[in-house]
């Protein structure tokens, strides 16, 4: 058994004297092999959904207790979006501030002008008018001046007097000064505590802010521990109901397929008598000359002589 290079194909090879019997244990075998491989990866799949399953259980205990934190922490007073909805309304109300502010602004510059104007014909007003007229035109004195001259008209007709009368206009001049400052007063007043609104406002909004940053970072992290746990959850379930199936299902069957079975070969592939003789033959073409040249080699050596030295 062998795989062919670069496929996905096994190749199975049986040698037998008898051919039938070759191509009949190559086409017993395939099948077995299928089995045998849906069983061994059977097994192997029902160990991974065993672990899986475990593992799957332990993950759901974490994904319900980061869903519990997460409620606990939603239903404590003052969440994220009570504090979210906090720190609109006091913005809100700042910017109703600042305008209420802007506004009183405008009414004092335009208080404080007309205060001013009326000061200044005020100023210039005399308090008390100064008149002079005849007597006859005041009953009282007329009738003082008539009980002297035993009672002839006449005789006083001629006769002055001089009387101060209050400045109406000095009078209305005077009651505008005062109602104007009672209203640049009011307007002052009103600023004043405005100013005091927005900052007390401020803090509260500053104070909002650092606890909903707090809250935002905790429930970031809650969040994420949830979003975490949850996709673990997820991951495990579905390689889970992945092994499962795969386990109860004929994974060779489906996966492997016979291409070609064996059929009984017209020729056998081996011995290869033509082959065999060719080796034969050049092995002992060698052996043959090899022995010639050991031959050749020993003869010569054993015709050398030696050749004495002899002296006379």
């Amino acid at each position: 058994m062998e795989a062919v290079k670069d496929t996905n194909l096994i190749r199975i090879t049986v040698k037998d004297k008898n051919p039938e019997m070759a191509a009949r244990i190559a086409n017993t075998l395939a099948p077995r092999f299928v089995d045998f491989l849906s069983n061994a990866l059977q097994e192997q799949m029902g160990k991974s959904a065993a672990f899986l399953k475990t593992q799957m259980q332990e993950e759901q205990k974490n994904l319900q207790a980061a869903t519990e934190e997460l409620k606990k922490f939603m239903a404590q007073p003052q969440s994220v979006n009570e504090l979210q909805q906090d720190i609109e309304a006091k913005l809100k109300l700042i910017t109703d501030f600042k305008t209420q502010l802007v506004q009183l602004d405008v009414d004092e510059k335009a208080t404080r002008a007309s205060l001013e104007s009326a000061r200044a014909r005020l100023s210039k007003e005399p308090k008390f008018l100064d008149l002079q007229k005849s007597v006859i035109d005041d009953p009282v004195m007329a009738g003082l001046a008539a009980g002297k001259s035993d009672g002839k008209m006449s005789d006083v007709a001629g006769l002055t007097m001089k009387s101060q009368e209050i400045n109406e206009n000095y009078t209305m001049l005077n009651n505008k000064v005062a109602e104007l400052e009672v209203t640049l007063s009011g307007i002052i007043s009103q600023k004043a505590a405005i100013s005091d609104n927005i900052r007390k406002t401020q803090a509260e909004l500053e104070s909002l802010q650092a606890t909903l940053a707090e809250k935002q970072t905790e429930y970031n992290r809650l969040q994420q521990q949830f979003t975490v746990a949850q996709d673990t959850y997820n991951t495990f379930l579905q390689k889970y109901q992945e092994a499962r199936i795969t386990t109860s299902s004929k994974i060779g069957d489906a996966n492997i397929m016979v291409v070609s079975p064996a059929i009984v070969p017209i020729k056998p592939v081996a011995p290869k008598k033509a082959l065999n003789v060719a080796i034969a033959m050049a092995l002992g073409l060698m052996v043959g000359v090899f022995t010639v040249f050991f031959l050749d080699y020993w003869q010569k050596s054993g015709e050398s002589q030696v050749i004495p030295n002899v002296k006379g």
